[in-house]
Protein backbone atom coordinates (compact mmCIF):
# COMPACT_ATOMS: atom_id res chain seq x y z
CA UNK A 1 0.00 0.00 0.00
CA UNK A 2 3.09 2.21 0.92
CA UNK A 3 3.53 2.03 -3.40
CA UNK A 4 0.82 4.14 -3.60
CA UNK A 5 -0.13 6.38 -0.82
CA UNK A 6 2.16 8.20 1.42
CA UNK A 7 2.21 6.94 5.42
CA UNK A 8 -0.11 9.35 6.87
CA UNK A 9 -2.65 7.97 4.38
CA UNK A 10 -1.70 4.49 4.59
CA UNK A 11 -2.38 4.09 8.24
CA UNK A 12 -5.93 5.35 7.83
CA UNK A 13 -6.82 3.05 4.62
CA UNK A 14 -5.54 0.00 6.80
CA UNK A 15 -8.30 1.45 9.43
CA UNK A 16 -11.02 1.39 6.62
CA UNK A 17 -10.05 -1.45 5.34
CA UNK A 18 -10.86 -3.51 8.24
CA UNK A 19 -13.76 -1.18 9.89
CA UNK A 20 -15.31 -2.53 6.19
CA UNK A 21 -13.82 -5.70 7.16
CA UNK A 22 -16.11 -5.26 10.21
CA UNK A 23 -19.05 -4.22 8.35
CA UNK A 24 -19.59 -6.66 6.09
CA UNK A 25 -18.41 -9.32 8.78
CA UNK A 26 -20.88 -11.80 7.26
CA UNK A 27 -20.17 -11.72 3.76
CA UNK A 28 -16.52 -12.44 4.31
CA UNK A 29 -15.87 -16.31 2.55
CA UNK A 30 -14.58 -18.71 5.51
CA UNK A 31 -12.52 -20.01 2.64
CA UNK A 32 -10.92 -17.07 1.30
CA UNK A 33 -11.37 -14.08 3.79
CA UNK A 34 -7.44 -13.04 3.11
CA UNK A 35 -8.09 -13.07 -1.04
CA UNK A 36 -11.44 -10.92 0.30
CA UNK A 37 -9.51 -8.71 2.31
CA UNK A 38 -7.35 -7.67 -0.13
CA UNK A 39 -10.11 -7.05 -2.43
CA UNK A 40 -11.50 -4.62 -0.23
CA UNK A 41 -8.06 -3.21 0.63
CA UNK A 42 -7.69 -2.79 -3.61
CA UNK A 43 -11.06 -1.02 -3.70
CA UNK A 44 -10.57 1.39 -0.34
CA UNK A 45 -6.80 2.40 -2.11
CA UNK A 46 -8.68 3.22 -5.66
CA UNK A 47 -11.28 5.22 -4.40
CA UNK A 48 -8.90 7.48 -2.31
CA UNK A 49 -6.75 7.89 -4.84
CA UNK A 50 -9.57 8.88 -6.94
CA UNK A 51 -11.28 11.17 -4.72
CA UNK A 52 -8.15 12.97 -3.55
CA UNK A 53 -7.47 14.12 -7.28
CA UNK A 54 -11.30 15.12 -7.67
CA UNK A 55 -11.15 16.52 -4.29
CA UNK A 56 -8.28 18.68 -5.10
CA UNK A 57 -10.05 19.98 -8.43
CA UNK A 58 -13.29 20.35 -6.93
CA UNK A 59 -11.62 23.05 -4.14
CA UNK A 60 -9.83 24.50 -6.74
CA UNK A 61 -12.55 25.20 -9.02
CA UNK A 62 -15.11 26.60 -6.15
CA UNK A 63 -12.25 28.84 -4.89
CA UNK A 64 -11.74 30.11 -8.71
CA UNK A 65 -15.46 30.58 -8.80
CA UNK A 66 -15.37 32.84 -5.45
CA UNK A 67 -12.91 34.86 -5.98
CA UNK A 68 -12.83 38.02 -7.71
CA UNK A 69 -9.43 39.35 -6.39
CA UNK A 70 -5.93 37.80 -7.48
CA UNK A 71 -4.32 37.68 -3.94
CA UNK A 72 -6.29 35.12 -1.92
CA UNK A 73 -4.49 35.38 1.53
CA UNK A 74 -4.07 31.43 1.26
CA UNK A 75 -0.61 31.19 3.57
CA UNK A 76 -1.50 33.93 5.83
CA UNK A 77 -5.25 32.15 6.72
CA UNK A 78 -3.29 28.57 6.90
CA UNK A 79 -1.31 30.83 9.86
CA UNK A 80 -3.95 32.07 11.23
CA UNK A 81 -5.60 28.56 11.55
CA UNK A 82 -2.81 26.76 13.40
CA UNK A 83 -3.17 29.50 16.54
CA UNK A 84 -5.44 27.98 18.55
CA UNK A 85 -5.10 24.22 17.05
CA UNK A 86 -1.83 22.83 16.65
CA UNK A 87 -1.04 20.86 13.55
CA UNK A 88 0.22 18.04 15.97
CA UNK A 89 -3.15 17.11 16.80
CA UNK A 90 -3.76 15.82 12.81
CA UNK A 91 -5.44 16.80 9.68
CA UNK A 92 -8.74 17.11 11.30
CA UNK A 93 -7.52 19.83 13.61
CA UNK A 94 -7.05 21.94 10.49
CA UNK A 95 -11.16 21.20 9.58
CA UNK A 96 -12.06 22.14 13.69
CA UNK A 97 -10.52 25.35 13.04
CA UNK A 98 -12.06 26.17 9.88
CA UNK A 99 -15.41 25.77 11.73
CA UNK A 100 -14.46 27.78 14.52
CA UNK A 101 -13.48 30.33 12.20
CA UNK A 102 -16.45 30.03 10.06
CA UNK A 103 -18.62 30.21 13.61
CA UNK A 104 -16.89 33.60 14.72
CA UNK A 105 -16.15 35.66 11.41
CA UNK A 106 -18.27 36.83 8.08
CA UNK A 107 -15.49 35.90 5.85
CA UNK A 108 -15.92 37.64 2.13
CA UNK A 109 -15.05 35.57 -1.14
CA UNK A 110 -11.56 35.99 -0.67
CA UNK A 111 -10.94 35.01 2.57
CA UNK A 112 -13.36 32.15 1.69
CA UNK A 113 -11.34 31.21 -1.57
CA UNK A 114 -8.54 31.07 0.80
CA UNK A 115 -10.07 29.18 3.34
CA UNK A 116 -10.79 26.61 0.30
CA UNK A 117 -6.99 26.42 -1.05
CA UNK A 118 -6.11 25.61 2.64
CA UNK A 119 -8.79 22.88 2.81
CA UNK A 120 -7.32 21.36 -0.81
CA UNK A 121 -3.73 21.06 1.16
CA UNK A 122 -4.88 19.11 3.88
CA UNK A 123 -3.07 15.88 3.83
CA UNK A 124 -4.87 12.66 3.19
CA UNK A 125 -8.06 14.92 2.62
CA UNK A 126 -10.81 12.22 1.24
CA UNK A 127 -13.95 13.83 -1.01
CA UNK A 128 -17.38 11.88 -0.24
CA UNK A 129 -19.14 13.54 -2.75
CA UNK A 130 -22.16 15.36 -3.04
CA UNK A 131 -24.42 15.45 -0.83
CA UNK A 132 -27.29 17.49 1.49
CA UNK A 133 -26.67 18.83 4.46
CA UNK A 134 -29.28 18.71 7.27
CA UNK A 135 -31.35 21.81 6.57
CA UNK A 136 -31.28 20.10 2.71
CA UNK A 137 -28.58 22.20 1.15
CA UNK A 138 -26.84 20.63 -1.60
CA UNK A 139 -23.21 20.23 -1.46
CA UNK A 140 -19.84 18.58 -1.39
CA UNK A 141 -18.44 16.60 2.05
CA UNK A 142 -15.03 16.30 2.66
CA UNK A 143 -13.17 14.15 5.10
CA UNK A 144 -9.71 14.25 6.31
CA UNK A 145 -8.19 11.47 7.84
CA UNK A 146 -8.49 11.31 11.77
CA UNK A 147 -5.43 10.21 13.71
CA UNK A 148 -6.05 12.63 16.68
CA UNK A 149 -6.51 10.63 20.35
CA UNK A 150 -9.71 9.95 21.86
CA UNK A 151 -12.36 7.62 20.84
CA UNK A 152 -12.69 6.90 16.37
CA UNK A 153 -14.20 9.67 15.37
CA UNK A 154 -14.64 10.72 11.46
CA UNK A 155 -15.45 14.68 11.20
CA UNK A 156 -17.57 15.75 7.71
CA UNK A 157 -17.25 19.09 6.46
CA UNK A 158 -20.07 20.33 3.59
CA UNK A 159 -19.30 22.98 1.40
CA UNK A 160 -21.39 25.09 -1.33
CA UNK A 161 -20.23 24.00 -4.76
CA UNK A 162 -20.77 27.97 -5.97
CA UNK A 163 -20.40 29.93 -3.26
CA UNK A 164 -18.16 28.07 -1.28
CA UNK A 165 -19.50 28.79 2.09
CA UNK A 166 -18.66 26.06 4.94
CA UNK A 167 -23.00 24.59 5.39
CA UNK A 168 -22.56 22.08 7.68
CA UNK A 169 -19.68 20.26 10.11
CA UNK A 170 -20.50 17.14 11.33
CA UNK A 171 -18.37 14.22 13.90
CA UNK A 172 -19.38 10.72 13.61
CA UNK A 173 -18.44 8.74 16.56
CA UNK A 174 -17.01 5.61 15.20
CA UNK A 175 -16.51 3.48 18.48
CA UNK A 176 -18.19 3.81 21.71
CA UNK A 177 -15.62 3.12 24.41
CA UNK A 178 -17.08 3.51 27.60
CA UNK A 179 -20.14 5.38 26.14
CA UNK A 180 -23.74 3.78 26.98
CA UNK A 181 -24.38 4.07 23.03
CA UNK A 182 -24.93 2.27 19.95
CA UNK A 183 -21.99 3.41 17.13
CA UNK A 184 -21.44 4.93 14.78
CA UNK A 185 -23.70 7.24 16.02
CA UNK A 186 -23.50 11.55 15.23
CA UNK A 187 -22.30 12.93 18.51
CA UNK A 188 -21.57 16.45 16.53
CA UNK A 189 -23.17 18.62 14.26
CA UNK A 190 -23.37 22.23 13.30
CA UNK A 191 -25.56 23.76 10.34
CA UNK A 192 -24.25 27.55 9.17
CA UNK A 193 -27.39 29.19 7.84
CA UNK A 194 -26.48 32.77 8.07
CA UNK A 195 -23.36 34.80 7.62
CA UNK A 196 -23.61 38.49 8.17
CA UNK A 197 -22.51 41.69 9.79
CA UNK A 198 -25.34 42.69 12.67
CA UNK A 199 -26.12 46.33 13.57
CA UNK A 200 -24.79 47.33 16.77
Amino acid sequence: MRRRVDDDSAADLVAEIFAVAWRRIHDVPRADARLWLFGVGRNVVANHLRGSGRAYRLIEKVAANTVTQADDHAAAMAVYLTENHPPGNGPAEILAAMADLVRDRVLGPARRAALLRVLAEVPGLIYRGGTTDRAGRRGEAFMPPNRHGGLASERTLIVDPVTGRLLDTEILLLEKGRLDVRTPCVYQYEIHTVSEFADP
